[in-house]
């Protein structure tokens, strides 16, 4: 079996295994296995391997931490269950469209991007899954003040620290896995810590809030307790998946613009 065959059979049972296991709906499930593939092919079989083991980890760290996650989460977060396409897509997108821009230019600062695209969404949702397990509730980015446990745009130590610790090996892991220079996998893991915050910061800004109007809890569901809730702030349609999209966007120009301002060199 050649290696294409190989990886696209990964890919496959990757999506069908999520799919099996409720992490990702079949709609997402097919994308996924739609982007695999399409890295696969444009960019080899490392840099779908150092996709598939984003996946794994996130679908990983959800199962580990499901009870606990659930238990914050699920009254204040749009959309529990199963990741669907779009959640797939505001993480994979940008990403996904600097590897095919490396396929039809091969200049290696597009397969920095497309490894800083992967690592600000496994980043991101690291930090989100294991933050929401600390003791203490998280303080707002901007602001500094205590919020609930699951909003949008808050930080504690233990997301941080999660966060670092995952760029780091996730940077070593892009080092292997599609040959980059040391130089550009170490600013792998910080534009992907860095794009981290920049979500969260969006996060605090940006993204629309509400307040249950029947227990008067902060949420992010514009339906709580059975009745709309009320708006709280932020700029209406721009929930999670659209801040998620923006920052990672951000995040891989920026990481683009920087590379080609200062030269990169394999």
């Amino acid at each position: 079996m050649t290696v294409s065959a190989l990886g696209m059979a990964a890919a496959a049972f990757i999506a069908v295994f999520a799919y099996n296991k409720k992490a990702l709906s079949l709609c997402a499930a097919v994308t996924a296995f739609i982007i695999m593939t399409l890295i696969l092919i444009c960019a080899g079989a490392g840099a779908e391997l150092l996709l598939i083991i984003s996946y794994i980890a996130v679908m990983t760290v959800d199962k580990l931490f499901e009870k606990g996650i659930k238990a914050v989460t699920s009254g204040i977060n749009k959309k529990t269950g199963p990741r669907d396409a779009v959640q797939v897509l505001s993480n994979g997108l940008f990403g996904t469209i600097a590897v095919l821009m490396y396929a039809a230019f091969k200049y290696p600062l597009f397969l920095c991007a497309y490894a800083i695209g992967i690592g600000e969404a496994l980043a991101d949702s690291i930090a989100s899954d294991i933050g929401v397990l600390s003791k203490k509730p998280p303080v707002d980015i901007c602001t500094f003040k205590r919020i609930e446990k699951g909003m949008s745009g808050g930080v504690s130590p233990l997301g941080i620290s999660a966060c670092a610790v995952f760029c780091c090996i996730y940077a070593v892991t892009a080092k292997l896995l599609t040959g980059i220079s040391i130089y550009g996998a170490a600013f792998t893991g910080a534009l992907s810590f860095a794009g981290c915050i920049i979500d969260s910061i969006l996060g605090s800004r940006i993204q629309c809030r509400y307040i249950c109007r029947i227990c008067r809890k902060p949420t992010e569901k514009n339906i709580h307790c059975g009745e709309p809730s009320e708006f709280a702030g932020g700029i209406r349609y721009i929930d999670n998946c659209r801040v998620n999209l923006i920052s990672n966007g951000i995040t891989v120009i920026l990481g683009i613009a920087i590379l080609l301002w200062k030269g990169y060199i394999l």
